[in-house]
């Protein structure tokens, strides 16, 4: 432990200590600064993780013929590599799917059919899990709703990233998907979520066409999106009173000479994220400690509350774990947790590497940023993936038995997920 705290005190003194340039950056920009190769880390790690999740498509395998699953839960045909067997998703279908459809399905009967569609939306960045997720989340509803409930449910599919469009085998294998999904799954290659424009937070406006006004909007995030929203570095200086950027200079990431230095001038969407991630009190933060805090995530909270005021959301990912249980122990031991970075973990920053970053997020502190920026009318609540899965379960309409259902949700308290998501009424 005292080895872990002089660590983090000499890595302060050394970032603090590398350059005092002064930074200008524009209000609302994410990437306006007086040197193009100065950015803040948020969005070297951001780039790094665009253009390694975006290079998984050009290796897809999809096959319409494979989206039953078998019903040994244990097989793991598809997903992320880089994910073990207890955090792919895919490890849990079909009782997963069926639940979150489920989950949806009631709040839509409860408060909105017969008169508006049921839009979801999607956000990926692992396209091949969520077209098998998606394609048995729809073949659920066509096997229990009617003709006419069916009908009205249309799901977009949107990626976080924008996509190559030079990449001809990218477009070859975008143009295949498409010719195989039902016509209730829009694949929108093309739009990315977020639309480049000063605001920030202004979601691409081709998207908004696609929906009718007023219609319910669900907003579905599986576990290839909270991870790998980039975060920010910060601390905050006593001695001057004010918060500090961790900045990156990424030319010089290409020599043996890295700058990577904390600035005083903090940009919009940072200082947005420090309001939020602190409850806008700097007590909450110890001074000179390093801090991570989830500013690209915090935006998406911003956008989807600005476009869609009145949406329902739920996300599922790995939270940070205080304290373990005797199952997360024996997993860990039997099964080394994949290939990603932290990007940061007290000690040591991974900055200049080809990796992806993911992130660790208090799920506590997720859910209380999010009823703050969606008061009064939308809250989310945290709950454990077997606990959501034992709430939304149904052995008669899955074809299981009491048994089996047992057997699956004992397998998901070995596993580290949890879910985020809006309360039903």
């Amino acid at each position: 432990m005292y080895l872990q705290v002089v660590k983090a005190m000499v890595l302060v003194q050394m970032l603090s200590g590398l350059n005092k340039r002064t930074l200008i950056s524009s209000a609302n920009s994410l990437r306006t600064y007086s040197s193009k190769s100065i950015i803040p880390l948020r969005d070297h790690y951001e780039s790094l993780n665009a253009k390694n999740l975006k290079s998984n498509l050009n290796f897809y395998s999809y096959d319409p013929k494979k989206v039953k699953y078998d019903s040994n839960f244990f097989t793991n045909q598809y997903g992320n590599e880089n994910l073990h067997l207890f955090e792919n998703l895919n490890s849990f279908n079909p009782t997963l799917i069926n639940a979150i459809a489920r989950y949806f399905i009631i709040n839509y009967k409860l408060n909105y059919y017969p008169y508006y569609d049921l839009n979801l939306i999607n956000v990926y960045t692992d396209l091949e899990q969520s077209l098998h997720l998606i394609t048995n989340l729809i073949e659920f509803y066509r096997r229990i709703l009617s003709p006419d409930m069916f009908t009205k449910i249309k799901i977009y599919l949107l990626p976080l990233h924008q996509y190559d469009k030079g990449n001809i085998k990218t477009l070859e294998t975008l143009l295949r998907i498409k010719k195989t999904l039902p016509k209730n799954i829009v694949v929108l290659d093309g739009l990315p979520i977020f639309a480049d424009n000063k605001d920030g937070d202004a979601i691409n406006p081709a998207i908004q066409e696609l929906i009718i006004e007023n219609d319910p909007i669900y907003i579905l995030l599986f576990n290839d999106i909270i991870k790998y929203l980039a975060h920010d570095t910060v601390t905050y200086s006593k001695s001057e009173g004010k918060w500090k950027q961790l900045y990156v200079d990424v030319d010089s990431l290409k020599t043996k000479d890295e700058k990577i230095f904390f600035e005083g001038e903090v940009d919009y969407w940072c200082e947005q994220a420090i309001q939020y991630y602190f409850a806008g009190n700097v007590k909450n933060a110890t001074p000179n400690q390093i801090y991570n805090i989830p500013t690209r995530l915090i935006q998406l909270f911003k956008l989807i509350n600005r476009n869609f005021p009145e949406h329902k959301f739920f996300a599922i990912d790995n939270p940070v774990r205080i304290k373990k249980s005797f199952l997360e122990i024996v997993r860990d031991f039997i099964i080394p947790f994949g290939k990603q970075h932290t990007a940061y973990n007290g000690s040591r920053l991974f900055v200049n590497n080809e990796k992806t970053i993911s992130y660790n997020n208090n799920f506590q502190v997720l859910q209380r940023i999010y009823n703050k920026i969606n008061e009064p009318t939308q809250f989310i609540t945290v709950e454990e993936l077997s606990v959501f899965i034992d709430q939304y379960s149904n052995v008669k309409e899955d074809g299981q038995n009491y048994k089996e259902l047992e057997k699956i949700i004992t397998f998901m308290r070995c596993s580290t997920l949890a879910t985020l998501y809006s309360s039903q009424i």
